[in-house]
């Protein structure tokens, strides 16, 4: 689901990414807050992370 294009990558600003790149990880929100809605568990993609 997350393409290996963004690892390692940080969102700072929209200016760092093209308008395909933030296509996909708005198409990638989308189709993870669907599923937390449906109540599927995906808290495994952000184990060990820190959101600010």
């Amino acid at each position: 689901m997350i393409t290996k294009e963004f690892k390692g990558r940080d969102f700072l600003t929209l200016l760092d990414f093209t308008k395909e790149e933030l296509e996909t990880i708005l198409d990638v929100a989308f189709d993870l807050k669907r599923r937390y809605a449906i109540g599927e568990l995906h808290d495994h993609i952000l184990r060990a992370k820190t959101l600010f």
